[in-house]
């Protein structure tokens, strides 16, 4: 096998190559999307509470501010 059949295996290995990265980013995509998606309807969850716990106890409040911080530290980590 001369030079020739060397230039043909290299030309098909970049192909391959070219292939992958191409599938790997379409992968890449579909990943940041999902996630993206999953950030933007916890995000319409957190905005969708009723606002009716302003009107109870402090503590209440004070929970209920708790759990939409922990709410937005976990979208923050989707992004």
């Amino acid at each position: 096998q001369g030079p020739a059949y060397a230039s043909v295996f290299v030309q098909d290995e970049d192909a391959q190559d070219e292939e992958m990265e191409i599938r790997r980013m379409h992968e890449l995509v579909d990943q940041t999307t999902q996630t993206l998606q999953q950030a933007r309807n916890e995000l319409i969850a957190v905005n969708q509470r009723p606002t009716a716990e302003s009107s109870g106890s402090a503590e209440n409040n004070a929970k209920s501010k708790k759990k939409e911080n922990a709410a937005c530290k976990h979208i923050d980590q989707l992004l």
